[in-house]
């Protein structure tokens, strides 16, 4: 008999939160193995475990899984005497009989057990065990039994500890895994890579083992298993280095402490407000959270002193509290709004008032500018020869999306090798400018689409200075030109994957691919620029032995840009809009949920371009956007939105209009909404949601992209999501309602309902059925449409027992049930095509109703009808 035990782990469906099925390598009281008593009734899986308790899965039936019947899953440890095991039970899903208990088994030598007590529930007294009913393992865990617990999807994370000097933990790198078993080894897929994916179990562990020909990259690790198997952990060596990884089992809400890796392009440093010159700001942290002290003067003898720390509070704004500190001037706590501009500029908004006192209700805020007051530096590890150089990297430079990249270099004699000129990024993550075998000028982007890549048709002369320059924008092309001259170009429809690494200049983080000229200077921008004309780049490097990474101490500012941030309001059905942290407080005090930057527009008029205006209507409510100062008819204005650039060009996106009428068959009338979007997948879903054809408002300067969420109309219709882990999804037809139901996944019982709707079309009531057949049960149901729940559509559900099966065939119906309330939230406006169908084919089936007439009408002649 083969013997497959997947399964066995599942718990309410999820096998993710069990301890490992493996044998225990200290002594138990049984063996691991299967179990069963003479008669062939039940079977029983036995895996002791590495901390000395023991599971036991117990089923009804010979079957290798349960086909019907009981089964249940718990642990047992140790009694008090010593000889008796004791633990807690738990139905699985697919049970006849959900519930929890207790248990307790005598063992009878290393290879046999029996109950003697078991407990129906935790309340409730316990049953003698049958002492007749005796265990004996009849065969070990089936061989498979590694391998199917070692299946299903994985969280990975992995890092380098070779990178960095003095082994400091550098590129990490997360992912996920989804592993199937095949023979004695594992399959598997790495979400977003091509390669090949092998996983081995080993005693205590496993080997992984990953190749990606195409890209020249292999990696292997030695894992060992680790909080009984809820993750694998060990050292890989790979192509690019060696370091540490971690498997998760995905779904588990929590994952092991892994490397504190600081993110240069951090906020640490000294900041100075540009209003006077003598505030500063001293900021440790980075835009993940930071601590810091605002003073006057100098920290020695400061006229004020005050000490407090920021969290994140939405895309590139953190918000903090901050207060006076004792013996220091002048007994105020504040409040503070941070928005990053730039890598060394930010925008606080700040509001003072006096400690232990309430918050004025009209208190006026102080806004300002932050700025960077020394260089940034970071010392660079070189080779005898002066390159590579190993660089900590700033936050989005080079950016994903679109960025450049320009490198004035002199090659020097041909080497007949590769040789980069700057690169940054490992496996999927890959950025790099080269010079290959030939002396041809190339780059390579990785994407979520697949490589990028590019060469020129000619030779890069080996004498003399040159200047490669690499800019990409995302949707549009990646451009390599040499000495101001196009060189090649290819299309770009994903970002860069984007990287943490450090900058390598003069090298690459795969072999052999130094470069063995002189560079002069790198230099980066976050952004398509103009290569003819660029502004000012975001960080200017220039390469020495000794030579550190530099900052411009005095960079030319360009114009001052804020976001267009869009918000969303799930109980009206319409977006808002806002440009500053106040209006986007503003709108969420309203109920609207953030939704995150459309654009950038310019903060005042820049040369070739024009203002943008918002409005709202006064009875509709829906937020407009137009470049016109007189406000559209029934509107009132919002004011001034900011300046978008009239023309297209470098690091400039369309942004769309689009309307939507959304029906409100039960609240009345429509809903009317203006979306407004620069990213054509938004635009493309958007229309596939009911909004109309796209209009284009203007350009705008790119931004990082809001997420959308899709309308859920105030409608029956569509899919749901109940207690615990039920999935509902309905169909209204006329005046009818249809439902079916399930618990977990589609494997398990599924349930009907079919219900008159009332004269508004707000409730309706009718009879549902689960496992239709001689095990189905009957339930009365009342739904009821709650039309003003605030953040999106919901459905009261009241049921009311019918009757049920018992075990020997009678059929209990119920005269008197309490009713039970639920409450089922709306998760997607279609169900998907396969419940969809299933829906579809009730139409055509008897009724529920008609199905419970029939069971009463044949129990009641069979005798079988027991009324309660």
């Amino acid at each position: 008999m083969r013997f497959r035990t997947l399964f066995f782990l599942l718990i309410l469906g999820c096998c993710l939160v069990l301890p490992s099925l493996a044998p225990a390598q200290d002594a138990s009281p049984l063996k691991a193995g299967i179990y069963q008593p003479a008669d062939l009734s039940a079977t029983a899986l036995v895996a002791p475990q590495p901390d000395g308790s023991v599971l036991l899965r117990l089923w009804q039936g010979d079957k290798a899984t349960h086909l019907g019947g009981f089964a249940y899953l718990g642990r047992l440890v140790p009694g008090p005497g010593g000889k008796q095991l004791t633990g807690v039970w738990q139905s699985l899903p697919g049970s006849c009989c959900p519930g929890r208990g207790r248990q307790e088994i005598e063992p009878l030598g290393p290879e046999a057990f029996r109950f003697t007590l078991f407990a129906p529930t935790l309340d409730r007294p316990a049953w003698p065990g049958d002492s007749g009913m005796v265990f004996r393992r009849i065969a070990g865990l089936p061989p498979r039994e590694q391998t199917d617990r070692l299946a299903g999807g994985w969280r990975i994370t992995y890092w380098y500890a070779n990178l960095l000097p003095n082994g400091v933990p550098g590129d990490l790198t997360q992912g996920k895994l989804e592993l199937t078993p095949q023979g004695d080894s594992l399959a598997g897929v790495w979400e977003g890579r091509p390669g090949h994916l092998n996983l081995t179990p080993t005693s205590g562990g496993a080997l992984l083992q990953y190749s990606d020909p195409a890209a020249g990259f292999e990696l292997r690790a030695q894992l060992a298993e680790e909080a009984s198997g809820l993750s694998l952990g060990g050292a890989f060596t790979s192509t690019l280095g060696q370091g540490q990884i971690n498997l998760t089992r995905q779904g588990l809400p929590a994952s092991p402490p892994g490397p504190q890796i600081s993110r240069e392009g951090n906020l640490s440093g000294v900041w100075v407000d540009t209003r006077t010159g003598s505030d500063f700001f001293k900021i440790t942290g980075s835009d993940k959270g930071f601590s810091f002290v605002a003073y006057g003067g100098s920290l020695e003898r400061p006229r004020y002193l005050s000490k407090g720390r920021a969290t994140p509070a939405g895309p590139e704004r953190l918000e903090g509290q901050a207060q006076d500190q004792p013996n220091q001037c002048c007994g105020n706590q504040g409040s503070f709004a941070f928005r990053l501009l730039e890598p060394n500029r930010m925008e606080v908004t700040a509001y003072w008032w006096p400690q232990e006192q309430p918050r004025p209700p009209h208190l006026k805020p102080e806004t300002f500018l932050l700025e960077r007051t020394s260089t940034q530096t970071a010392t660079a590890a070189a080779t005898p020869e002066g390159l590579p150089q190993v660089i900590p990297s700033r936050t989005d430079l080079p950016g994903g999306p679109a960025g450049a990249v320009e490198v004035s270099f002199n090659p020097g004699p041909s080497t007949g090798q590769p040789g980069a000129l700057f690169s940054q990024g490992g496996y999927g993550q890959r950025l790099e400018l080269y010079l290959d075998s030939q002396n041809h000028l190339c780059a390579l982007l990785d994407t979520s689409q697949g490589v990028a890549s590019l060469c020129s048709d000619s030779t890069v002369s080996p004498d003399g200075e040159h200047t490669a320059w690499l800019g990409w924008e995302a949707g549009g092309q990646a451009l390599l030109r040499l000495d101001g001259n196009q060189a090649a170009a290819a299309p770009l429809p994903g970002p860069w994957s984007g990287s943490a690494a450090p900058y390598l200049v003069g090298g690459s983080r795969w072999p052999g691919r130094s470069f063995k000229g002189t560079i002069s200077e790198v230099r980066l921008w976050p952004q398509a620029e103009d290569p003819a004309s660029p502004t000012p780049p975001g960080l200017t490097i220039n390469p020495g032995a000794s030579q550190a990474a530099a900052e411009p101490t005095a960079r030319p500012s360009a114009p001052a840009t804020h976001d267009l941030m869009r918000l969303w309001h799930p109980g009206l059905l319409r977006h808002a809009y806002a440009v500053d942290a106040d209006g986007v407080r503003s709108w969420e005090a309203q109920g609207y949920r953030l939704e995150g930057p459309v654009a950038r527009l310019w903060v005042k008029p820049v040369t070739g371009s024009r203002a943008l205006w918002g409005y709202v209507h006064d009875q509709a409510g829906y937020y407009l956007i137009t470049d016109s100062t007189t406000p559209p008819p029934g509107c009132r204005p919002l004011g001034l939105l900011g300046y978008a650039p009239e023309e297209k060009g470098p690091g400039r996106v369309e942004l769309w209009g689009l309307e939507a009428q959304f029906p409100e068959p039960l609240r009345g009338g429509t809903s009317l909404d203006r979306l407004y979007a620069s990213d054509s997948k938004t635009v493309d879903q958007a229309r596939q949601e009911g909004y109309g054809t796209p209009r284009r408002l203007a350009y705008a300067l790119a931004a990082k992209g809001a997420r959308y969420s899709p309308p859920l109309l105030y409608d029956w219709s569509g899919s749901w999501r109940g207690d615990g882990w039920g999935r509902f999804f309905l169909v209204r037809r006329g005046d009818e309602l249809f439902m079916f139901w399930y618990y977990a996944n589609l494997e398990g019982p599924k349930f009907y309902g079919r219900y008159r709707l009332s004269a508004d079309g707000k409730s309706a009531e009718g009879v549902a059925v689960g496992q239709p057949g001689a095990k189905a049960r009957y339930y009365r149901h009342k739904l009821e449409f709650v039309t003003d729940a605030p953040t999106g559509p919901r459905i009261k559900l009241t049921a009311w027992r019918l009757a049920a099966p018992l075990d020997d065939g009678r059929l209990v119906a119920f005269k008197q049930s309490r009713p039970t309330t639920s409450e089922l939230i709306k998760s997607q406006q279609r169900a998907p095509d396969q419940e969809r169908s299933i829906l579809d084919n009730m139409l055509g089936s008897p009724s529920p109703e008609e199905q419970y007439r029939q069971a009463l009408e044949q129990a009641r002649k069979a005798g079988r009808l027991l009324e309660r």
